[in-house]
């Protein structure tokens, strides 16, 4: 948490916010084509989305916050959001590792 602060330090608050919410609409629109949605945990959700804004205006991909990023371009084209792993978490796990994206049976724990 820490070090996303000290990256947000570096980043004007408004371009941060502008482009979250550019990643949401985009998000929402390729969740529409699916059974999936957005986590009922909207903490979750708008974290995730702060981690993806981060790393677009740092290095200009939307990689998943959750992810590490190599710098290997053809590698890394596997992480931007929604990732290459996510169908087969949601499958298994019932939301993708990051926790951004939730099958239709999704029930939170706790």
């Amino acid at each position: 948490m820490k070090e996303q602060e000290q990256i947000i330090e570096g980043v004007e608050k408004d371009r941060l916010a502008e482009v979250e919410q550019e990643i949401r609409h985009r998000l929402e629109r390729y969740l529409d084509g699916t059974s999936y949605r957005f986590n009922p945990d909207a903490a979750v959700v708008e974290e995730v989305i702060k981690g993806l804004a981060i790393r677009r205006l740092k290095t200009g991909h939307e990689y998943c916050p959750c992810r590490v990023v190599t710098g290997n371009e053809e590698k890394d084209k596997k992480i931007v959001c929604p990732c290459d792993y996510h169908k087969k978490e949601i499958k298994h796990k019932g939301r993708c590792y990051c926790g951004l994206l939730v099958g239709p049976d999704y029930r939170a724990e706790g």
